[in-house]
C-alpha cells in the first residue's frame, strides 16, 4: 500500500567533518519537537538522508547513533569523494521524497527554519489549507 503521506527528503552532504555534522543533526533534532507538536506527523513524513564521502567512520558512527525524531525515517549513502555535485546528483536517484532540502555539514536552520519551509510547501501543494493572506507564489 503507497504512503498517503507526502514525504519531504533532508540531504545532509558530509565529507570527513563530524564535528559540523554533529551541530546539522543536532539543529534537525531541535525541529522534531514542533513536527510533533503540529501535528504533523499526521500529515508529513521526513526522510534524512546523509551522503557519506568519508574515509574514516566518525560520521557513520555519529549518524547511527543519532536519535531521530519519532516519524523520521533515516538512511545512509556512501559514495567515494567525487565533489559536491557528485554527490548530490547521485542523492537525487536515492531520495524517496516529493520535495528535497539540501543542507551541508555544518549548516542549520534559524529556529523555526525548517517548520516554515515546510508550511509554505505543504499549503502551496494543497496538502494543508492555506492561512488567510497566504501569497499563492512564494518567491526562494
Amino acid at each position: 500500500m503507497a504512503n498517503p503521506k507526502p514525504l519531504l527528503s533532508v540531504v545532509v552532504l558530509c565529507r570527513d567533518n563530524p564535528d559540523q555534522l554533529s551541530d546539522t543533526l543536532a539543529a534537525l533534532l531541535q525541529a522534531g519537537p514542533w513536527h510533533l507538536a503540529m501535528g504533523w506527523s499526521e500529515v508529513i513524513d521526513i526522510e534524512l538522508l546523509l551522503v557519506d564521502g568519508s574515509s574514516n567512520g566518525t560520521a557513520a558512527q555519529m549518524f547511527e547513533a543519532w536519535q531521530q525524531p519519532p516519524g523520521w525515517r533515516r538512511r545512509r549513502l556512501l559514495l567515494p569523494p567525487r565533489g559536491v555535485y557528485h554527490a548530490m546528483n547521485q542523492s537525487l536517484k536515492a531520495v524517496l521524497g516529493e520535495a528535497i532540502v539540501f543542507m551541508n555539514a555544518g549548516d542549520v536552520y534559524v529556529p523555526g527554519g525548517l517548520h516554515i519551509l515546510l508550511r509554505h510547501w505543504l499549503a502551496l501543494a494543497g496538502f494543508i489549507s492555506r492561512p488567510r493572506n497566504f501569497p499563492e507564489q512564494v518567491w526562494w
